[in-house]
C-alpha cells in the first residue's frame, strides 16, 4: 500500500481518502535521485527468476521498514541493473511480471555520497492488486561527473495468464540514510 498523503520527494503520487492508515511526515525531506522511466509487463523467464532482491524488508515489523541494498559502481556514463521487489520477493518463471524502469543519479564517489531510498510498487490487475516495495542505495560512481543507472525493478503479478493491467502506482521516497529505511 502506498503512503497516504506523503507528496514531498516523492516521483509519482497518487491521492487516497485518509484514513487509518494514514502517515504524517514531519521537517523538509530531501528528494530521491530517482525517477520512474515507465513500466510495462513481463514474462518471467528462468534468468529473471534467478535475480535477486532490491534490499530486504525487515522481519516482523509492520510498515516500511529494510535494509537498503547499495547499487553496483557505475564506470560508465550510464549503467543498468535488474531486481525484484524485497517484499515480497521472487519471480516465478512462467508467471507475468509488471516491471518498472527507475532511472537512479549516482553521485561521484568524490564529490557525493550514496542515499537510500525507497521504491513502492503497486499494481492493480482485472484479478485484484498486487504490492511490493525494495530498498536501494544509489552508491556512488567511480566518474568525476556521476552516473546514471537504469534500473529494472520487477514485481510477481502472480499468475501465468496474460494480465490485463488497470493500474500501475509507483511512489518513491528517501530513507534515512544508505542503510537504514524508513
Amino acid at each position: 500500500m502506498l503512503l497516504q498523503g506523503v507528496a514531498a520527494g516523492a516521483t509519482t503520487v497518487t491521492k487516497y481518502t485518509p484514513d487509518r492508515y494514514s502517515a504524517l511526515r514531519s521537517g523538509v525531506p530531501v528528494a530521491p535521485p530517482v525517477t520512474v522511466a515507465g513500466t510495462a509487463d513481463a514474462r518471467v523467464t528462468p534468468a529473471l527468476a534467478d535475480l535477486g532482491a532490491g534490499g530486504t524488508q525487515s522481519t516482523g515489523v509492520v510498515g516500511l521498514a529494510g535494509t537498503p541494498l547499495v547499487l553496483p559502481t557505475c564506470a560508465a556514463a550510464e549503467c543498468r541493473d535488474r531486481y525484484t521487489v524485497a517484499s515480497p520477493a521472487g519471480l516465478v518463471v512462467d508467471d507475468y511480471a509488471e516491471d518498472a524502469r527507475l532511472s537512479v543519479t549516482q553521485p561521484s564517489a568524490a564529490t557525493g555520497a550514496s542515499s537510500g531510498f525507497l521504491v513502492e510498487f503497486v499494481v492493480e490487475t482485472s484479478a485484484g492488486w498486487t504490492a511490493g516495495r525494495a530498498y536501494f542505495a544509489t552508491g556512488t560512481s567511480t566518474r568525476a561527473g556521476g552516473a546514471t543507472l537504469t534500473v529494472y525493478l520487477y514485481l510477481n503479478l502472480g499468475t501465468n495468464a496474460a494480465p490485463t493491467v488497470l493500474k500501475v502506482y509507483t511512489q518513491i521516497d528517501t530513507c534515512s540514510s544508505a542503510t537504514v529505511c524508513p
